[in-house]
């Protein structure tokens, strides 16, 4: 495989907008740890297509504060469904179902972080475990 189309992820979670933070946590994480050329979308002429639809997204309190009841820290879940095809043969080189990624951030007063955060930190985590995948198939 030399070129890989990459499409915007199609999302079917209540969450808008974060199909476009996990596609290009996966594009750039292509061109970080491959040397294929991510080229276009779909109809492109390249080698691969690598489609993906967005399932899920969750968060879940991890702590909260004794004293006040407040969370403390959540956790940001992204869950996808991904296949990644041979255009030349038509034959699938990769496909999952339910592959999940989850990181953490801090609402808490004093720090702060906004959903954003674990957002675009679960969407990085996502890129990387899906292109480990593909190369788990190269």
């Amino acid at each position: 495989m030399q070129t890989v189309a990459v499409p915007i992820f199609q999302n079917t979670s209540t969450t808008v907008g974060v199909e476009a933070e996990v596609t290009e946590a996966i594009i750039k994480e292509l061109q970080r740890q491959s040397s294929m050329k991510v080229v276009g979308t779909e109809g492109s002429g390249a080698d691969s297509l690598l489609r993906g639809v967005i399932t899920n997204v969750q968060m879940r309190h991890l702590s909260v504060r004794a004293a006040t009841g407040l969370i403390q820290e959540l956790s940001y879940q992204i869950t996808i469904d991904f296949d990644w095809k041979d255009e030349r043969t038509g034959k699938l080189i990769v496909s999952r179902r339910n592959f999940t990624a989850t990181d953490t951030f801090v609402p808490a007063t004093g720090v702060g972080e906004p959903i954003e955060v674990g957002q675009h930190a679960t969407a990085q985590r996502l890129g990387r475990d899906v292109v480990n995948e593909m190369r788990s198939a190269w």
